[in-house]
């Protein structure tokens, strides 16, 4: 919570998804994450939420973090929107929805 950046340099291959970056997100902290972070284009809806650098590449990394560091944090509004998106009940709930799909 007293971070300014979060920031997951994956390299890949094999991050599926990116766990910690929800994480950080729910504690208000924005996130840089590299092109191989799977949730980066389902979770970094807005600046503010955080950007995505190209992997392995130390200039994109430094941009993004310099990029990040001067863009405001994200507001409560778009912080409770994304908490409701990736909830654990959410969750659930597509996982119910998608066995009632194929359930006979």
């Amino acid at each position: 919570r007293m971070a300014n950046v979060f920031c997951l340099p994956s390299k890949g291959p094999g991050e599926t998804w990116g766990l910690a970056v929800n994480e950080a997100l729910s504690c208000g902290t924005p996130c840089v994450v590299s092109n191989k972070v799977g949730c980066a284009k389902d979770i970094l809806t807005a600046p503010s939420m955080g950007i995505t650098f190209e992997s392995n590449n130390l200039e994109s990394l430094r941009e993004a973090l310099r990029s990040q560091l001067q863009t405001p944090p994200p507001n409560a509004e778009l912080l409770s929107t994304h908490r409701a998106q990736f909830s654990f009940d959410a969750f659930i709930q597509q996982i119910a929805k998608q066995w009632n799909a194929i359930s006979l």
